[in-house]
């Protein structure tokens, strides 16, 4: 077994561990569906899981497999943090409609069923490692460090495994955007211009990312840069094709959105930082501080927060040095620990690609520039997402790293190799390993911290009260037979 199959392995061994952690300590609990429905009218509890967003993936697949629809509340609602269906009713279906088999045949199995569901996002998460370590070594063939690193130092990010360790549509739009990546990083290495039906192929798996969470569309500016750059004026057709194609795939859930609510994509809160008066000036100036936050928002302090919250989640933040629960909003020590740390790596990728990494490797470069790029993009989206859309926003914005980690992941590689360039071999491979071993301890911390809180936490807030029955185009999931 050589040294890259040996790697993956192990790590998906222990990522299995860990994602079984994550199943085994988030708890399930009954619910009644919605508790607006008058207590007569109520049927058999039914099990949620209440981790981040379970309770409303379950509201979304029971109306796609109960009633054939999405959930579909009315624009007010849309509008009002407490109206927690809203939240998940604009993201599109992919991932809701694979689900809808697993519901019918294991609904009634209580436990089982979350277990099932949970571990099949668990699958896609390995899934998402296994092509973008492939990817990655296709990148560096010859480097043994990235055969040992290029699966731990993805698998291992705690926000990674927190985000695919419990029901949620982000893996498989990470399965597929690292697919796609894969191909397209074997079409430059082979110096291969994608054939016609190659892009459509191409584009299948961007539309089919897109259809299931819009963060994929990372993976659409990804190979834009890599195609662009490597092949230059030839790539122009394979990516009308494949682009085409991806956003003729998204025509018919932006035109359900348009016939619901007249508009092709809706936002379910309103809570931007330039609210009350508040200008952009102030923000670059002496910055903003929004009623409920805990701090003073300025382009630096957003940065800077984001760096770290690409890390860790964001409500685990203040139990990873010691303390209580309740100091958990910042942790100014360990936001700087790791601003430090994406500040290091990105330094030596900046020296690697300006004077040392394979000067004459044009899809190495590019797929830099790729990654350097989608960090860039990132970055503005939370900015727009921040200032004009919700503030509160950046307290998940690990899930925009975690959209692209195969992409960023090439960052903490170029990082290893800059760092070890004068080693030998054997203690190259070693630094490698220490590496991925602090990232894992760091990861079992983080899972250890999720079972501390829910334990501390037994219950999350119920449902929240949906709409009454015949309020214009507010959609009811229950067990009932109203709507």
């Amino acid at each position: 077994m050589n040294l890259a199959r040996a790697s993956l392995l192990g790590t998906l061994l222990l990522y299995f561990f860990l994602s079984w952690t994550y199943l085994a300590g988030t708890p399930v609990q009954e619910f009644y569906l919605p508790d607006s429905v008058p207590q007569m009218q109520r049927s058999a509890p039914v099990l949620a899981g209440i981790g981040p967003d379970e309770k409303e993936y379950l509201i979304y697949v029971r109306s796609l497999a109960e009633r054939g629809v999405a959930p579909r509340p009315t624009l007010e609602q849309r509008k009002s943090p407490d109206e927690f269906v809203c939240y998940q009713a604009q993201h599109p279906s992919l991932f809701f409609l694979l689900s809808v088999p697993l519901w019918k045949l294991f609904a009634g199995q209580g436990v089982l069923f979350w277990t099932l569901w949970r571990g099949l996002c668990a699958l896609l998460g390995a899934t998402a490692i296994a092509l973008a370590a492939k990817a990655a070594r296709l990148l560096f063939p010859e480097s043994k460090l990235v055969a040992l690193c290029a699966a731990p130092l993805m698998a291992f990010v705690p926000i990674f495994g927190h985000l695919v360790g419990h029901v949620s549509n982000e893996p498989l739009a990470l399965a597929l955007g690292a697919w796609a990546w894969l191909l397209a990083v074997r079409y430059c290495r082979e110096a291969r211009l994608p054939s016609a039906q190659q892009a459509l192929y191409l584009g299948f798996l961007l539309g089919s990312a897109l259809q299931t969470r819009l963060t994929a569309v990372i993976w659409c500016f990804a190979l834009v840069v890599l195609l662009g750059m490597v092949f230059k004026k030839r790539a122009l057709r394979p990516l009308v094709f494949a682009l085409g194609l991806a956003l003729v795939m998204q025509v018919p859930w932006l035109a359900t959105n348009m016939g619901n609510y007249g508009k092709p994509l809706v936002r379910p809160f309103d809570n931007p930082l330039l609210a009350n008066g508040a200008t952009l000036g102030e923000f670059f100036g002496a910055g903003i501080r929004p009623p409920g936050s805990p701090t003073q928002f300025t382009p630096l302090i957003t940065v800077l927060f984001w760096a770290a919250t690409g890390w860790t989640p964001f409500w685990l933040i203040g139990g990873l040095l010691p303390g209580s629960f309740d100091g958990m909003v910042l942790n100014a020590a360990y936001l700087l620990l790791c601003d430090l740390v994406v500040g290091l790596t990105l330094f030596w990728n900046a020296s690697q690609v300006r004077r040392k990494l394979a000067p004459s490797d044009p899809v190495v470069r590019a797929a830099l520039w790729a990654a350097g790029g989608a960090l860039l993009f990132l970055i503005a989206v939370v900015f727009q997402q921040m200032l004009f859309v919700d503030w509160n926003v950046l307290q998940s914005a690990g899930r925009y790293f975690t959209a692209a980690a195969p992409l960023l992941v090439l960052f903490l590689l170029t990082a290893l190799e800059a760092i070890t360039r004068k080693l030998p071999a054997s203690a190259k491979l070693a630094v490698g390993g220490v590496a991925a071993l602090a990232l894992f301890l760091a990861s079992l911390h983080t899972t250890s911290l999720v079972r501390q809180f829910y334990a501390g936490n037994p219950t999350q807030k119920k449902w929240q009260k949906i709409a009454p029955a015949g309020s214009g185009r507010a959609y009811i999931v229950s067990d009932t037979d109203e709507g």
